[in-house]
């Protein structure tokens, strides 16, 4: 998830599958049934796991802040190479 986060606006895997604002890409339409679980979806709520084990984090995170915000630190903490 770092690679993909860190790679150049132009490469062909990030584009397909990430926003230039780290978010999943969606398909645009809903599926009939229970909800998929989405790659993308479980390696992020990983890396926002990892940022509480960091103490970048608060552990009751989603109390304090919106789930953008978080997503951006786990961009910027992928820059940094910390993840």
């Amino acid at each position: 998830m770092a690679h993909l986060m860190r790679a150049g606006e132009d490469d062909l895997t990030k584009t397909c599958a990430i926003n230039h604002d780290g978010a999943r890409i969606s398909a645009g339409h809903k599926r009939i049934g229970r909800p998929r679980i989405k790659w993308y979806d479980q390696v992020m709520e990983a890396c926002l796991e990892r940022l509480v084990s960091l103490g970048v984090l608060l552990p009751d995170w989603r109390e304090e802040i919106r789930t953008d915000e978080a997503i951006h630190m786990v961009l910027e903490a992928a820059a940094e190479r910390e993840l």
